[in-house]
């Protein structure tokens, strides 16, 4: 099962696919020499989740001079902790720099499909992700196309990762999976005991890594701030 599992966990990372003009495209265009790009501001990273959050509830606030722009999480397919892709973002907020997108074209791909985009701030942080396709077709016009050289580029740092009612929960859970494991095998009892251990073990292995992924994931996190909407959702549930 572990096995399976860790499987599972490193096909998600390297999982390809994802939406048209993505970072592929984006490498391409720029090493020919134009991007697509809107000056930006960095704002908060906010969370607009509530009970089980996925990706979609996630989004890092940009501002244009004439709009604003919200840049997601770039794998719309696996939704499993797909918002840490944006968590580096964080550190980014009163950062000025360059929202792009590949060159308009063939690449832009299905009408229906996000656009891929990259944050790229002017003291060389970048973070991808994806936008609207509507607000990319409508931020995109020929003065917009940037000329673009060699840079180097790296990613924001990290904020702290601990949940404690996830992490403390899930050790709870896992030294119950090994303590059962290592009584029901090498305990002295019955038989009978001993299949009610294993059993009692994979039923904690099993549930604490879903509950691990549902307490995580469940709540904004350190550096996420709740959106106006969630807000008012929770002050509706809360009075």
């Amino acid at each position: 099962m572990s096995l399976y599992l860790l499987r599972l966990w490193v096909v998600s990372l390297f999982a390809g696919g994802g939406p048209h003009a993505g970072p592929s495209e984006l490498r391409r265009d720029a090493a020919a020499g134009t991007v697509a790009a809107r000056r930006v501001r960095a704002g908060k990273a906010q969370w607009d989740g509530e009970g089980t959050v996925t990706w979609l509830a996630r989004r890092l606030s940009l501002t244009a001079d004439d709009r604003t722009f919200a840049l997601r999480t770039a794998d719309e397919k696996n939704t499993a902790f797909r918002w840490l892709d944006l968590e580096p973002g964080i550190a980014l907020e009163g950062r000025e720099g360059w929202l792009c997108w590949a060159a308009a074209g063939g690449s832009w791909g299905d009408p229906t499909e996000a656009m891929g985009a990259a944050l790229v701030t002017d003291d060389g942080y970048v973070v991808r992700g994806v936008t609207d396709r509507h607000a990319a077709e409508s931020a995109y016009a020929p003065e917009h196309a940037q000329p673009t050289a060699a840079r180097r580029v790296r990613l924001p740092p990290r904020t702290s990762q601990y949940r404690p009612a996830a992490h403390l929960s899930a050790l709870a859970m896992a030294a119950v999976t090994l303590l059962a494991l290592l009584v029901a095998e090498r305990g002295p009892g019955p038989d009978a005991l001993a299949w009610i251990l294993a059993l009692v073990a994979a039923y904690t292995g099993v549930r604490g890594i879903y509950r691990f992924t549902e307490d995580f994931d469940a709540a904004p996190g350190p550096g996420w701030v709740r959106s106006a909407s969630a807000r008012a959702r929770h002050a509706r549930q809360d009075p």
